[in-house]
């Protein structure tokens, strides 16, 4: 990694990997001017933010402090940018969520104990699962496609999700 936080294009997307434990006003104030300077680039169609915590989830940390200031500091930001996706990992779980008009994919089946939900799904959750597996990404000028895969590689969400521009 170049720095705590940084961001790099490839092909259409430019991907912004953030510093959720390092969180600080500097940082938010970068990621804001970081969206803002890609918003008007014809060669991005997509716009990928990941840290390691989450802003929604059904999980475990649900109720961590951590989480509370991202979705009060961050996720206006992300709102105000129109992201395409958010992708962390934090909870020892799969879940997707839709909400804001951005997908929150928490992928946090790599390899760790495996620690389930702690309650009902939130209501913007699109599909969950507790299982050892990674998350697939397919992205092209057209079509981005997210789909998490289990050890098997089958599918755990039928039909994968597929976003067009």
């Amino acid at each position: 990694m170049p720095a705590r936080y940084y961001s790099f294009k490839a092909g259409p997307v430019l991907f912004i990997a953030i510093d959720t434990e390092g969180w600080s006003a500097e940082q938010l104030a970068w990621i804001q001017a970081t969206l803002t300077a890609s918003a008007g680039d014809p060669d991005i169609k997509w716009r990928i933010v990941y840290g390691h915590h989450l802003i929604y989830t059904s999980g475990v940390h649900l109720n961590e402090r951590r989480i509370s200031v991202l979705r009060a500091q961050l996720l206006p930001v992300l709102k105000a940018a129109h992201l395409d996706a958010y992708i962390c990992g934090h909870d020892h779980d799969l879940e997707h969520l839709r909400a804001d008009g951005m997908e929150f994919l928490i992928c946090g089946g790599g390899g760790a104990k495996l620690h389930g939900f702690i309650g009902p799904r939130e209501p913007i959750s699109v599909s969950s699962a507790v299982k050892y597996a990674f998350l697939d990404l397919v992205i092209d000028d057209r079509k981005f496609t997210a789909q998490f895969l289990d050890v098997n590689l089958q599918s755990l969400e039928n039909p994968p999700f597929t976003d067009t521009k």
